[in-house]
């Protein structure tokens, strides 16, 4: 039957005001009822007695309102002074308890600490990163919206789309977009490159953002005949301006775009810091009028389009109304929204904060269940601790039972020694987590977004607090049934045996079990990930990239044309350029691409050869446009034919290099010299082949196609010369400079990288997993074979007698060895084998942050079971070996 009172006693305040009413009724009916009996004895009738009686208690109410109050007082603070009592007593127990034992409360708080530490620290990033609101008011109902067409999702939605969206949708508060673009400013320092962005109306009251100093933009702005105003964000004011109030008004003037007219903009405004906009100037732009709904702008993914829920309106109305635009506007224009890459174009919207921590979520949710494994991991270390510190308790435990201890007094003693346990290890946690989301801002990879906001603000605080009274109760649980025991027990003592399913030696082999299971997961997941990166270390990006160097140049202050003369103009400039680089003493080759090897590719063409015609299965191929001894200046092998030359120029005819993969894929088992290719409505003749490249670490090789950039009018705006040399880059870098500025000085030469570099900045992002996985794993395995150890010390205690007996009678060292181990070894197979089938249900989590490796990969999970296994048998056999050494008739004397 099962004991209430222990309940009723915790209970005790929330009964105390029932009782102080209870109390008062009573005492004031004794009261009423004695002088009724009074007066009847007078001669009364006892209606006139109790008319009476009333008559004297009319305000009967206020008395006993007032008596239920010192009643209540009186009764109400000894409740509470006797619960805290108790918990006081039970605290003074544990903590003379660990006084006796320093070793394992120091032990446990080390335990508990590593495991709270690992999940707050991940907890803080996905708090940080996931959970927390963006900067701005009411920033859950900020909506972003892209085009998905061909079964892409672009960045970006086009003009036509969002002026269709902005009149047509009623779900949205308002709708703005903002386009990226350069700008080229000639300061007195010298040229300076701005990140600008061009906004739409309301794009300050969508934010919710105030400038700090001047004012935003204003409607007249935005017509057509205003004057040109911006706001300079707070990095670059206080940067290139050193805060300087005095900004406000004065003109700056600059270049931002290739072919464009210088133009210059009053300084009306500063962006407050906290503004997350990553633009140097903000600039008004008006998006009205039949101009923008041509079909080039229908081509044109510029514009980031950002709107904000109406009260009351949820995003699925947003989407259900994006989706009647995108059937409009397919209506209207069916050419641009059928073919190769049109097929499916739709307008996709979401949460601007999924937009922006999306690419991330699932690696971060996987690392922060990695970190609650590690905490499992912990926890059952620290049960399995528990048990064996409740062998040493049972005669303390026997004479609490006998003294008529409770069942429930004696869980909240273990509550109470645990919690406190749980929250020094909390304590211990926490400081460890700062430690560590210090230097995961610090050493995190740069692409992961709001590293910044990773503070232990209250939500983090109570997940570590949380965790510490979760692991205080689970490990009262765990302790209650040996405690149970110990009271049903005499109190002299005696060796415990197995019995039933509460018993502690079983209850600890499943605790065993459980951790080795769980450190299989978690060493299983670090080792894929650590093959995924030892994979894309050895991936050859084609090209010897020792002595390689990139500088990237965006021409915009060359004064062109348009047409011919534009393509003139450009290829001049950058003849010129290359051609002073090589002039620089230890430069032995440069060239000029609009994209390199490990930089990704800027575009892609369909290409058909000769022999087919162009339809909608012609392959897409990288298309690139480079300057003249690109081969020979990246290293990129010529296998036959030749490369681009000086005289690949526009009054020449149009050539082509491509790799072998486009010679494989364009013309199978033949060769490709003097064969013509047609790429974008021109044709293109072959003069060499070239060998494979990777433009970025990811996947196989992909087919290339080069064409001479003096030959191409598409030009690109940003483009990286490239330049080999045997001087570092330290003391190169003012040369390269200076040779730009010799055929261009309004031109802006931003930071220079050597493409060796470009490894660390492409791997680390997959390093920082690995790191992170591993150090979860090679704690958890630390745990899991600390618990191994004491799972064997314990069974080796419970059994000295016997062995001793055991040898005395002449047993060898190998049979009591293997008697004695059996039990931990098949608790270690069981472990391996729950743990295997767990690692691959639960590896395809991490199909998504992979390279060229499966998530069943039988060469990492037969190393990380054969390595385990090693490690744990040794663990299992050390102390097996020190018992079979023991001295027989010390082992009997001592039983």
């Amino acid at each position: 039957m099962t004991d209430k009172r222990g309940w009723r006693r915790l209970l005790r305040v929330a009964f105390t005001k029932r009782h102080a009413a209870e109390l008062v009724d009573d005492e004031l009916r004794f009261h009423t009822e004695s002088l009724v009996e009074r007066l009847v004895a007078e001669g009364k009738s006892e209606d006139e007695a109790r008319r009476d009686v009333m008559k004297r208690f009319d305000s009967y109410q206020r008395t006993r309102t007032a008596m239920k109050r010192q009643v209540g007082r009186r009764v109400f603070t000894p409740g509470w002074r006797l619960m805290l009592d108790g918990l006081g007593q039970d605290i003074r127990v544990g903590w003379r308890q660990y006084t006796r034992r320093p070793g394992f409360a120091t032990m446990t708080v080390l335990t508990l600490g590593l495991g709270i530490g690992a999940s707050t620290t991940m907890f803080s990033v996905v708090n940080g990163v996931l959970l927390d609101p963006l900067p701005y008011p009411n920033s859950d109902r900020l909506v972003y919206i892209a085009t998905t067409a061909g079964g892409h999702q672009y960045a970006s939605t086009t003009a036509p789309e969002f002026m269709h969206l902005r009149d047509r949708t009623r779900s949205l508060e308002r709708l703005v977009a903002f386009r990226r673009a350069i700008f080229d400013v000639q300061l007195p320092t010298g040229p300076e490159r701005f990140a600008v962005a061009d906004v739409t109306e309301d794009y300050f009251d969508v934010f919710g953002i105030a400038p700090l100093q001047g004012r935003a933009f204003t409607a007249d702005d935005y017509r057509a005949d205003a004057s040109p105003v911006a706001l300079l964000s707070h990095t670059a004011w206080q940067r290139h301006w050193g805060g300087d109030p005095g900004v406000l008004g004065t003109v700056v003037t600059g270049t931002r775009r290739l072919v464009s007219e210088r133009e210059s903009y009053t300084v009306i405004g500063i962006v407050p810091p906290d503004s997350t906009s990553a633009a140097d100037i903000l600039t008004p732009i008006r998006i009205e009028g039949t101009e923008w709904e041509s079909d080039i702008h229908f081509a044109n993914f510029i514009f980031r389009s950002v709107g904000r829920l109406r009260p009351g309106s949820s995003i699925d109305e947003v989407r259900v109304e994006a989706a009647t635009v995108s059937a409009a506007l397919a209506a209207r224009h069916p050419t641009q929204y059928s073919g190769r890459w049109r097929d499916g174009r739709n307008l996709s919207v979401t949460h601007l904060l999924d937009e922006v921590v999306d690419d991330y979520r699932s690696s971060i949710l996987v690392l922060f269940g990695a970190t609650m494994v590690l905490f499992a991991i912990a926890l059952a270390n620290v049960s399995g601790l528990l048990l064996a510190r409740a062998l040493d308790q049972r005669q303390e435990m026997a004479m609490r039972w006998a003294l008529g201890a409770g069942r429930f007094r004696i869980f909240r003693l273990l509550v109470t020694e645990t919690t406190t346990l749980s929250l020094l290890g909390s304590g211990l946690g926490f400081f460890i987590s700062y430690l560590c989301v210090r230097l995961l801002q610090t050493l995190g990879p740069t692409q992961l977004p709001r590293l910044g906001n990773l503070t232990p603000d209250l939500r983090v605080v109570s997940f570590a607090v949380g965790i510490a009274l979760v692991s205080g109760v689970i490990c009262a649980f765990v302790s209650m049934p040996s405690a149970s025991r110990s009271g049903r027990g005499p109190i002299a003592g005696g060796t415990e045996r197995a019995g039933g399913p509460k018993d502690p030696a079983r209850l600890r082999g499943f605790l065993v079990t459980a951790q080795v299971a769980l450190a299989v997961v978690l060493l299983v997941g670090a080792g894929l990930l650590s093959k995924s990166l030892l994979e894309l270390q050895d991936v050859d990006p084609g090209i010897d990239v020792d002595g390689l160097f990139v500088m990237p140049i965006m021409p915009t202050g060359l004064d062109l044309r348009g047409g011919d003369a534009t393509v003139e103009a450009y290829t001049t400039f950058f003849g010129d350029v290359v051609r002073k680089i090589r002039s620089i003493p230890g430069v032995a080759s440069a060239s000029w691409a609009p994209d390199l090897p490990l930089y990704g590719r800027q575009m892609s063409a369909p290409a058909h050869p000769e022999e087919t015609v162009e339809d909608e299965t012609s392959p897409v191929m990288g298309f690139h446009p480079v300057g003249p001894n690109y081969f020979e200046t990246t290293g990129l092998p010529v296998l036959s034919g030749r490369g681009i030359t000086w005289e690949d120029d526009a009054a020449n005819v149009r050539v082509a290099v491509v790799n072998e993969v486009a010679a494989e894929q364009l013309w199978p088992s033949r060769d490709p010299l003097g064969r013509n290719i047609h790429i974008w409505g021109t044709w293109f003749n072959v003069v060499g082949v070239v060998g494979r490249v990777h433009y970025g670490l990811s996947g196989d090789a992909e087919p290339e196609i080069y064409v001479p950039a003096m030959q191409e009018t598409r030009l690109n705006l940003q483009q990286r010369v490239v330049v080999r040399s045997s001087l570092p880059l330290e003391s190169l870098a003012p040369s390269l400079r200076q040779a730009v500025w010799e055929v261009n000085p309004t031109i802006p030469v931003p930071n220079m990288e050597a493409i060796e570099d470009r490894y660390s900045v492409v791997l680390q992002e997959p390093r920082f997993y690995v790191v992170l996985m591993s150090a979860f794993s090679l704690a958890a395995l630390l745990l899991t074979l600390a618990g191994i150890y004491g799972l064997m010390s314990y069974w080796l205690s419970m059994r000295t007698s016997e062995v001793g007996i055991r040898m005395a009678l002449g047993a060898r060292a190998g049979h009591v060895l293997w008697l004695v181990s059996r039990q931990a070894l098949l608790l270690l197979l069981v472990g391996l084998a729950v743990g295997l089938g767990l690692a691959a249900a639960s590896s395809r989590l991490l199909d998504a942050i992979l390279f060229a490796v499966s998530t069943l990969d039988l060469q990492t999970f037969g190393v990380v079971a054969g390595g385990v296994a090693a490690i744990a048998l040794l663990a299992c056999l050390v102390p097996a070996a020190r018992v079979t050494r023991t001295d027989p008739a010390k082992a009997l004397r001592c039983e």
